[in-house]
């Protein structure tokens, strides 16, 4: 349990002066369709918290197909209402393809994802694709802390890393709450950082996953 909460002392101590500072909040509800696929949907709401506005709220549905135990690909669509600053809102479609491999160890696994991803922003805003690599590594415990590193590239190049920290807890055996922090920093932003604060829910519906 002490392990379990080092991540996040960890992240109460870092530092967040001259950033921006965001609350999620997000539910995933996961349906088991067979031992292969899964449908689901992801649903967030992002605040920024400097400026107490809503800048982010989403919806993206998902399929995911498992290769083999230890490798999956899945695809989907994020619906995003974005809040271009004094401009307004507007909305941003994004599909993507992902394939997330996984080395499974005694005690934790090694994970990585590469996600491709397709911007149509409206109000002439100009499309731009994306290609995101994550590397990560998470326990299988009870209460799991996790860790994860990942790098943003467009046609312009390298444009962002972020890091992120958190801690799962599974309820009743096959639900899950997640507590994380990401902390970002992008290439457009000079010294300044960004800082999001995330509590997310997953619900796992139909066939019973494999226990660990």
């Amino acid at each position: 349990m002490r392990l379990c909460l080092l991540p996040v002392v960890g992240l109460l101590a870092f530092p967040l002066s001259g950033a921006d500072l965001f609350t999620e909040a997000a539910t995933v509800l996961h349906f088991r369709l067979n031992r292969r696929w899964e449908a689901s949907v992801y649903g967030r709401g992002r605040l920024n918290a400097g400026r107490r506005r809503w800048t982010d709220a989403s919806a993206a549905p998902r399929i995911t197909y498992q290769l083999h135990p230890a490798v999956s690909v899945n695809g989907g669509t994020f619906f995003t209402s974005f809040q271009f600053g004094p401009a307004g809102r507007t909305m941003i479609y994004r599909p993507y393809a992902a394939v997330e491999p996984a080395l499974r160890l005694n005690s934790v696994s090694l994970t990585a994802r590469s996600r491709i991803e397709r911007f149509f922003i409206t109000r002439g805003h100009p499309d731009y694709s994306r290609f995101r690599q994550r590397f990560g590594l998470a326990g299988h415990a009870p209460w799991s802390p996790y860790a994860s590193f990942e790098m943003f590239f467009t046609a312009e190049g390298f444009t962002r890393t972020r890091y992120a920290a958190g801690v799962t807890h599974r309820l009743y055996r096959r639900h899950e709450i997640e507590f994380s922090y990401f902390y970002e920093k992008t290439r457009f932003t000079g010294p300044d950082l960004r800082h999001i604060v995330r509590a997310v829910v997953h619900l796992h519906f139909g066939a019973q996953q494999e226990s660990d």
